[in-house]
């Protein structure tokens, strides 16, 4: 009985996903994230755990600075806090909403986690996206990382019913491939996600797959 019990115990501690850790900054968007209440906020929080267990998938492989996990985290939580104004074009409005108010964030840093909020749907940045194209090279590279990651987390939680329990993330040469649990069906999350890898892909310059067992 006891070594059936461990055995439920492993189970569960695999399938969960990583907690969102705790800062100054977090905090805060965690505050915003309640005084402006999105559609969902366990939708937020949701997309939030996948994108830290996608970033922390993608670090293993990728020469990208561990400190960027903090942006995509504060993305994650606001990116839809638009829709406490409107459901069309939230995103930009998200995107206005965390430049106006998200002011613990030095203006370089607020910059580009709003960017990657208001790249979790529709286009991708284009040339003729001002803001984007102001920033520097290296600004470009950390918000196409953060909104790949935050795009594909989004649609891993479709239809807001948090049905992906684990995530693991394999690297191969000519593609990703995203291996997730689910406690029931995902077909419209896993469809989704990879209609919105879009980032990703452009981003690694190699396809990507999601596989749930």
């Amino acid at each position: 009985m006891q070594v059936m019990k461990e055995m439920r115990r492993e189970i569960v501690e695999l399938t969960l996903l990583p907690a969102i850790p705790s800062s100054l900054l977090i905090e805060e968007a965690m505050r915003l994230l309640k005084h402006f209440t999105p559609t969902s906020i366990e939708h937020a929080l949701q997309t939030t755990k996948l994108g830290i267990a996608l970033f922390d998938g993608l670090c293993e492989f990728l020469a990208v600075e561990k400190s960027l996990e903090e942006e995509i985290i504060c993305a994650s939580l606001l990116h839809d806090i638009g829709t406490s104004i409107a459901e069309e074009d939230h995103n930009k409005i998200s995107r206005n909403l965390i430049l106006e108010h998200f002011t613990l964030a030095e203006m370089p840093l607020r910059k580009r986690i709003a960017l990657i909020a208001r790249y979790h749907r529709k286009s991708l940045p284009k040339p003729t996206h001002k803001d984007f194209q102001e920033l520097s090279p290296v600004d470009k590279r950390v918000v196409l990382c953060g909104l790949s990651t935050l795009r594909i987390a989004d649609g891993l939680d479709r239809s807001h019913r948090s049905a992906v329990m684990w995530l693991q993330v394999k690297s191969f040469a000519d593609r990703l491939q995203i291996n997730i649990q689910t406690d029931h069906s995902a077909e419209a999350e896993i469809n989704a996600a990879l209609k919105k890898s879009d980032g990703m892909q452009k981003f690694l310059d190699k396809k990507v797959l999601i596989l749930s067992d």
